[in-house]
Parts: structure tokens; sequence; C-alpha cells
């Protein structure tokens, strides 16, 4: 039997205990010709969803281009700056989001990650269905200002919803980049048989832990096997 009930991957383990609260949200309008997020150090997540447009974005100093149908995640403290263009009809989304740990060591036992977050994901994620997150974004933004409270509480169910998409979406990604590393490494088997190849060795070329290394192979090998 799959013992997938369990976290695939240990910086998934983070989610257990941590509570999401959508704070603002923002809609850039359709045929803005220029948006610009000047640099700053921001002090809650933030969720770029370039439902249209392009443009640039830069985390602590990397630069990444926007591209449209993907999503972009900023951790709280992090340095970020960021510009769009030649945005349509779908224009641009911008959520900011409290990531809250519970923390049962600490005598506040709801303290908020405001500067080491342990949120697992960070930087572009690439959607499968980028329509289905923006029809949840458009959702999302209408019913947060609401003034019914309870269609207000069901945004944050909403929210709660496109985390998880997203955090699905990167997983798929985190998948399909670990099978290409053990694609590498086993080309780099065949061409180094020779060589006294360790463990640790391999996990290096792969560019993983050494913990992590086993997982995927050990992975591959009951896949195979079943």
């Amino acid at each position: 039997m799959s013992n997938g009930n369990k976290p695939k991957y240990d910086k998934y383990h983070s989610l257990d205990g941590m509570f999401f609260k959508l704070r603002e949200m923002e809609f850039i309008k359709p045929h803005t010709k220029e948006w610009e997020l000047r640099l700053q150090f921001i002090e809650s997540h933030i969720i770029l969803a370039t439902t249209s447009g392009h443009g640039w974005l830069t985390i602590d100093g990397q630069f990444t281009e926007l591209r449209q149908g993907h999503v972009y995640l900023c951790r709280s403290g992090q340095l970020i700056e960021a510009a769009a263009y030649s945005l349509d009809e779908r224009g641009l989304y911008i959520l900011r989001f409290d990531v809250i740990e519970d923390n049962p060591a600490s005598d506040d036992t709801t303290t908020a990650l405001k500067h080491k977050s342990l949120f697992p994901v960070q930087g572009e994620v690439i959607l499968a269905s980028p329509i289905s997150v923006n029809a949840l974004c458009e959702n999302i933004f209408h019913s947060f200002q609401d003034e019914d409270p309870l269609k207000r509480f069901r945004t944050q169910i909403s929210f709660h919803e496109l985390l998880h998409t997203i955090l699905q979406e990167s997983l798929h990604e985190y998948d399909n980049d670990a099978e290409a590393s053990l694609d590498h490494i086993k080309s780099y088997i065949e061409q180094h048989y020779h060589q006294d190849l360790t463990i640790e060795h391999l996990a290096k070329v792969a560019g993983v832990s050494s913990r992590h290394f086993m997982r995927l192979f050990k992975k591959r090998v009951w896949l195979r096997g079943h």
C-alpha cells in the first residue's frame, strides 16, 4: 500500500500548524499602461496573480520575469520590487496575507512569521489551469469588499482554496524537477560507474540533500516495483 496520505516532501511539513488570513487585495485595472511596486521590505506575504500583461519582479535582488497565467509568491520580510505592463480586461491581482504559526513552545502560541517565514513556496508557480485561478481571484476580490459579513467570511474560505491550488501546482512542479534530477543522476552513474560513487556525492550532483535523494530514489524504485 502507498503511504500517499503523508506529506511527500519535507518543505510541506511546515503547513501543519499554519493558519492563513487574507489581509488586503488589490485589483490593478485593465488597460493600465504601467503598474509599479517600489522597492520595499514587505510586512505580509504577497501573491501576484498575473492574469494578463507582462513585467518583472525582484525578490531579495533576484530577477524574475512576470509572465501571464503564472502566480508569484513573496514572503514577509523579503525585499521586493515589481512592475507590469500592457494589462488587458483581466487586469492583475495582488493579495496580501498573513501566515500565523501555532507554536506551543512560545508564550504567545500564535506568532506571525514576519521575518523568517516557513511558508513552503516562493517565487514563480506555473499554473496548469490559469483560468480557474483567475476565476477564484475575481470571486475573492468582489466578495472581499461586500458589506455582508458572511460573504466576507466566505472570502477567507475561497482564499484557502486559492492557496491549496497554488500549493498543488508547486508540488507538481517539484515532482517534475525531482524526476528530471533522477534522470540526470542515472546518466551520471552510467558515465562514471568506474568511480566510487557515494550517496553524498550523487545528492550533491543532483543538488539536493542526501536524505531527500534517498527518499526520491526509494520512491522511484517502489513505483517501478508495483
